[in-house]
This record gives C-alpha cells, sequence and structure tokens, in this order.
C-alpha cells in the first residue's frame, strides 16, 4: 500500500478534518474525491507550498489557513493528519495546541524520521496508540493513529501493531537492522554509549523477530 493511500485508509466519514502542513495538497484533494468529510481544512506555515496546494485545489471546496500548526485555529474540528515531519516537529505542533488534539476524535501522524521518540513522547502526554499502519514507497513509511487515552508501555523503536503483512513488515525490520548494524561499525572504539546502546538495540530487535517468528 502507498503512503497516500495508507493515510486514507484510516480516514473514516466525518464532518471536519484538516491536513496540517499539506504540500501539495494531495490528501486534501483524495478526502474530497472520496466524499469523506464535509469540511477540509489545510494550514502551512510556509506561503510557497500553500499556493501550490491552493492551485492544485482551485475548484474544491477547501478551505486555507497560512499558520504554524494549528494555532489560531478555531474552526470546529473532528480529525486532524499530520504527515511527513519529523518526530520532534510534530510534536512540537501537538504541544502548542494540545486542547485541539485532546478533543478530537483521533489524529493520525506519519513522520519521517525520529519514529522512537515521536511514540514515547504521545504516550507520556495521554495519547493512545491505536492503530499502526506500514505502508512502501520508495522507502517505508510508518502511519500511527491517536486518541485521547492512557495507553500502556511499550518497546517505543519497535512496532506495536506495524505486522499485518508480515512480509512487509520483514522488509521492514531488514532495513532497520541494517542502519542499526551501520551505526555500529561506525561507533566502535569511537563512541562507546553509542555503540552500547546501538547492541542494545540489536538485541531488542533480535528478540522482537523472534517472539514474531520472522527471520532476518
Amino acid at each position: 500500500m502507498k503512503r497516500l493511500e495508507a493515510l486514507l485508509s484510516l480516514i473514516e466519514d466525518c464532518q471536519s478534518i484538516v491536513d496540517i502542513g499539506s504540500d501539495h495538497g494531495y490528501l486534501a484533494k483524495m478526502i474530497v474525491d472520496r466524499n469523506l468529510a464535509r469540511k477540509v481544512y489545510v494550514t502551512d506555515v510556509a506561503q510557497a507550498p500553500l499556493l501550490v496546494a491552493k492551485e492544485n485545489l482551485k475548484d474544491y471546496p477547501v478551505s486555507f489557513f497560512l499558520m504554524d500548526g494549528l494555532r489560531g485555529f478555531t474552526e470546529p474540528l473532528e480529525l486532524a493528519v499530520i504527515a511527513g515531519m519529523g518526530g520532534e516537529l510534530i510534536v512540537k505542533i501537538i504541544d502548542e495546541s494540545r486542547e485541539i488534539f485532546e478533543n478530537l476524535r483521533y489524529f493520525i501522524v506519519q513522520p519521517m524520521q525520529q519514529i522512537g521518540y515521536l511514540r514515547k513522547a504521545l504516550y507520556e502526554r495521554g495519547f493512545y496508540l491505536e492503530k499502526e499502519l506500514l505502508a512502501f514507497e520508495d522507502k517505508y513509511y510508518e502511519i500511527l493513529l491517536y486518541k485521547k487515552g492512557q495507553d500502556q508501555a511499550y518497546d517505543f523503536n519497535l512496532s506495536k501493531g506495524l505486522y499485518e503483512d508480515l512480509e512487509l513488515y520483514k522488509g521492514y525490520l531488514k532495513v532497520k537492522k541494517g542502519k542499526l548494524e551501520y551505526i555500529k561499525s561506525a561507533t566502535f572504539n569511537r563512541d562507546q554509549a553509542k555503540y552500547e546502546r546501538t547492541l542494545q538495540g540489536l538485541d531488542e530487535l533480535s528478540f522482537h523477530c523472534r517472539s514474531l517468528e520472522i527471520m532476518l
């Protein structure tokens, strides 16, 4: 499943949804095309990408806002999507509009990096990770659905539920293992603390694979 299709698969029929950091506006276009929301909003912190989205959606009933995340957003809102950003930036956007996110039916995030940081931060802020999806489109993408509610602690660097498609997940874990092996060799006799953390990460990955009966 490709990235945008995976995002769409988690969007239920709703009254209103916002795409935060919309880039070209393709997700908002697909939401309207499939009649998934009565009201669609698009926000971006920069004028240039917002103008591109406006051009791509010029015949669509979409409202545009030049703003940082949802700071200053006052429209009634049911769902939100934050995709294509780093985990730290996603957490910052949520922190700056915490009340809005706590009152959503749910929200969807797709980080480009810092996935472990994102999972841990949202857990600590009282958000429940209800579903994870894995998509592949030139690389692997983790897509996570959250709602307000206390979760149980888990290994934030590994999946809570990305393994519906075990073959896809196996490829994802091979990439993760390869990155850890590279860090291990790069830090050997150079950065002892990072080297030991990487060894621990490889051990945890190995245990995770055994628990799912996955051979890498």
